[in-house]
């Protein structure tokens, strides 16, 4: 029961996250900022292992590095890009989706057990 509700907790954060994305993507320091509190939070809460914090790391670099990439070729742009095409909060974003999605991976086998 408690892996399920981990998974509930981390998700309605996760939707959190996306409302913050969603009304502060103008202000592109402060999202980076708060963006930055709030995931550091979390890892601290969910995610406590030094392999995680080297995925998240991992995420925040090759995220970026794919989406600037894609920028360049004019798949798609921002709307608020700050460096090399993307936001500020961006790769904190990604480093953060990587780390979550690899806790529900482990949880959902660890339910299905």
């Amino acid at each position: 029961m408690k892996t399920e509700i981990n998974i509930l907790y981390e998700t309605i954060f996760v939707i959190f996250c996306v409302f913050l994305i969603a009304f502060l993507w103008s202000d592109d320091a402060l999202l980076f900022v708060v963006s930055l509190l709030v995931c550091s939070i979390a890892l601290c809460i969910w995610h406590r292992e030094k392999n995680e914090l080297l995925l998240f790391i991992m995420g925040a670099i090759f995220g970026p590095v794919v989406e600037v990439i894609c920028i360049y070729s004019g798949a798609w742009s921002y709307s608020n890009p700050s460096f090399l095409g993307i936001p500020l909060w961006l790769p904190i974003a990604w480093g953060y989706a990587v780390v979550y999605l690899k806790g529900i991976h482990e949880n959902i086998l660890s339910v299905k057990k």
